[in-house]
C-alpha cells in the first residue's frame, strides 16, 4: 500500500510541475521555459520570448545587453556604465565629452575653432588653440605673456619698453626710430645710414669721419690744420700749397713753373730740375758746382783749370 501512495504523491507533483514550468524539469540546469527553449534563470533572463545571457540582461532594438555594463540608446547599445550617446555615437563619459554633435577626448575638454582641445591645460583664443592657459594671440601666433614680452601692431616683441619701427621691434630705452631706421639713443641719420654727430659728419648724403669733415671732389676730408683741399685734391700737411695738380709743404718746399722743389730760398730751375743757386749754377741746361773755372760740356760739368771741351768731348788740357 505504502509503494501505491508513493507512486500516487508523483504523479501529482510531476503534473504541478509542468502546469509551472512547462516542458522544464526543475532542477539546477533547467529551470524555466523561455519560447520553446529552456534555460535556467540564474545565468539567463528571458524577456519578451527572447533568451539573453545573464540574470541582469535587457533588449534594446530586439537585441540582447548587459545592463550591467551596457546602455541601451534606442537603437544603439554602449558599452560603459557612464556611456552616452553624441550624434548617433558611443562615447565614455569618464574620460571623453560631446560638445555640440563632437566627441573628444577629456572629461574637461571644450571647442575651438572646430577642434577638440583640454581647458585645463590649453587656451582657445579667436578660434585658435595656444597651448599654454597663460598665453595671448598676437598676429594670430600664440605667445607666452611674460613681463618682457608685448604684442604690438600684431608683432612680438621681447624687452622693456618696446616699440615698432617700420615693422622691427627696438627698445626706447636705447634705441630711437628715424625714418623707418633704428638708431642708438642720439645718432641721426645720413642717407639711411646711423651715425654719431659727435664723431662723424653727414654732407649731402655722404657720410664722413670727423666732426669738421667737408667734401671735396666727392671725398670726405678733416676740415683741421693738417688737411686742405686745392681744387678737388686733398693735401695733407699744416701749410699746404698745390703745385701742377700735386700737394707740396710751403714751410719747406717751393713751387717753381709747375715743379715742386724741397727748399724755399735761392732755388731755381735748369732743364726742369731743381737747384741751390748758392752752391750750383746752371749752364745750357746743366747743372754744375758754382766754381768759376767749372763750364759744362754737352750734358757734362768739366774743370776749364785743367781739362778742355772738344766737340763735346771733354779731354784733359794738358798731355
Amino acid at each position: 500500500m505504502s509503494q501505491i501512495m508513493l507512486v500516487f504523491s508523483s504523479m501529482i507533483f510531476l503534473s504541478q510541475l509542468y502546469s509551472t514550468y512547462g516542458n522544464c524539469v526543475d532542477s539546477s540546469i533547467y529551470s524555466v521555459e523561455c519560447g520553446e527553449q529552456c534555460y535556467n534563470r540564474f545565468t539567463h533572463s528571458c524577456i519578451h520570448g527572447i533568451l539573453c545571457n545573464g540574470s541582469n540582461a535587457g533588449i534594446c532594438a530586439g537585441k540582447c545587453y548587459d545592463r550591467s555594463l551596457e546602455k541601451c540608446f534606442g537603437d544603439m547599445i554602449c558599452t560603459g556604465k557612464r556611456a552616452g550617446i553624441c550624434a548617433g555615437k558611443c562615447y565614455d563619459n569618464n574620460f571623453q565629452t560631446c560638445i555640440n554633435g563632437f566627441i573628444c577626448n577629456g572629461s574637461n575638454a571644450d571647442m575651438c575653432g572646430g577642434q577638440c582641445y583640454m581647458k585645463s591645460m590649453q587656451k582657445c583664443i579667436d578660434g585658435i588653440i595656444c597651448k599654454r592657459i597663460d598665453t595671448g594671440l598676437c598676429g594670430g601666433k600664440c605667445f607666452i605673456q611674460l613681463a618682457i614680452r608685448a604684442c604690438i601692431n600684431d608683432t612680438i616683441c621681447e624687452g622693456f619698453q618696446m616699440d615698432l619701427c617700420a615693422g622691427k621691434c627696438y627698445s626706447k630705452l636705447t634705441r630711437t626710430c628715424i625714418n623707418g631706421t633704428v638708431c642708438s639713443l642720439g645718432e641721426k641719420l645720413c642717407a639711411g645710414k646711423c651715425y654719431n654727430p659727435s664723431f662723424q659728419t653727414c654732407l649731402n648724403g655722404t657720410l664722413c669721419n670727423g666732426s669738421s669733415a667737408v667734401i671735396c671732389a666727392g671725398k670726405c676730408f678733416d676740415n683741421n690744420y693738417f688737411q686742405r683741399c686745392f681744387d678737388g685734391i686733398i693735401c695733407n700737411g699744416s701749410n699746404l700749397g698745390l703745385c701742377n695738380g700735386k700737394c707740396y709743404e710751403r714751410a719747406y718746399q717751393t713751387c717753381i713753373d709747375g715743379v715742386i722743389c724741397n727748399s724755399t730760398i735761392s732755388t731755381e730751375l735748369c732743364n726742369g730740375q731743381c737747384y741751390h743757386t748758392v752752391f750750383f749754377k746752371c749752364l745750357k741746361g746743366v747743372i754744375c758746382p758754382l766754381w768759376p773755372s767749372i763750364l759744362a760740356c754737352g750734358n757734362k760739368c768739366y774743370n776749364s783749370d785743367y781739362e778742355k771741351c772738344v766737340d763735346g768731348v771733354i779731354t784733359l788740357r794738358y798731355t
